[in-house]
């Protein structure tokens, strides 16, 4: 036990350090040549205090951007980092989200859905799906790239905003959460949180169809949601498909009361 409690701050603390050192590649001159230094304090500080470490670690990421003429891009990186509040109770899983956006990278961000949904616990499978798609579609306005939609028709260009608040606001958050991506939000949220319970790792041949049907109904559902084709389509619900099944032949091996998302208590008493 002591040793997956390690683990997974060890990977917390890893997806801190990949976090910051992210946003330090959106100031405006580049990355400074600290920005390996900071990410390696902020993965130390996360993995020592899961919660504490990485509220802080991102607070300076933040605070780096406003300072370096970028405070429309600090918005959105802190429009990113406020909702991982619905898992306050697992601050080791504060930067998994990311993962969906490197998903994306490789038009593989379906396959984010699957893994959200191998979290114990409906509400944490929740807030890890709905957390992913709302990542993915701040990485598509913040660097540009379609990892999932293409950017919102009606958000400005970075130039636009990135050196104005006020800009971001209007031009990027408005859009973003009056166009399809809470929806969107809200459909990985509740794909996530049946997935353990069509996909039981019982019996092999249910297992395939039901993964094979909630893989298309969640490609499917959220092209419809989105109005715009998806990317990577294929390829995501493959992996997504695969994901759901070796997730659920991992959950039949195990104990019932296992967990490999959760916090141990030592975990949890960290309130600092």
């Amino acid at each position: 036990r002591r040793g997956r409690a390690l683990a997974r701050r060890c990977l917390a603390g890893a997806g801190a350090g990949a976090l910051v050192g992210a946003v330090l590649t959106m100031l405006p001159d580049g990355a400074p040549a600290g920005a390996p230094v900071a990410a390696v304090a902020a993965a130390v500080a996360t993995g020592a205090l899961p919660r504490a470490g990485w509220l802080l670690s991102v607070l300076a990421a933040v605070v780096s951007l406003a300072i370096a003429g970028s405070p429309g891009s600090a918005l959105l990186v802190s429009a990113a980092a406020l909702p991982c509040v619905l898992l306050v109770r697992a601050p080791t899983l504060w930067s998994v989200p990311l993962l969906a956006a490197l998903l994306g990278l490789g038009g593989l961000a379906l396959a984010w859905v699957a893994l959200a949904g191998q979290a114990g616990g409906w509400l944490r499978r929740a807030s890890l799906g709905a957390l992913g798609l709302w990542w993915l579609a701040l990485a598509e306005l913040l660097t540009g790239r379609a990892l999932l939609f293409a950017a919102p028709p009606a958000a400005a260009p970075p130039a636009g905003w990135e050196r104005s608040p006020a800009a971001a606001a209007a031009d990027v958050l408005t859009p973003l959460v009056s166009g399809p991506t809470l929806a969107a939000c809200a459909l990985w949220a509740l794909a996530a949180v049946v997935l353990p319970w069509l996909v039981r790792g019982s019996r092999l041949a249910f297992d395939l169809v039901a993964a094979a049907a909630w893989t298309a109904a969640v490609a499917a559902g959220t092209a419809a949601v989105g109005g715009v084709e998806l990317r990577g389509t294929l390829a995501g619900a493959a992996l997504a498909a695969a994901l759901a099944l070796a997730g659920a032949t991992a959950r039949a091996a195990r104990a019932p009361s296992s967990d490999v998302w959760a916090d141990t208590a030592g975990e949890r008493a960290d309130t600092i």
